[in-house]
């Protein structure tokens, strides 16, 4: 999962902030 995160991350550089203050992994999905 962390790689697929750190694709998302490159191309969307605010869902990565996200991820790391909520280090929830239901906001990443909803953000994917």
């Amino acid at each position: 999962n962390i790689a697929e995160l750190r694709k998302i991350l490159d191309s969307k550089p605010s869902v990565l902030a996200l991820n790391i203050q909520r280090g929830d992994s239901t906001i990443y999905l909803l953000m994917q």
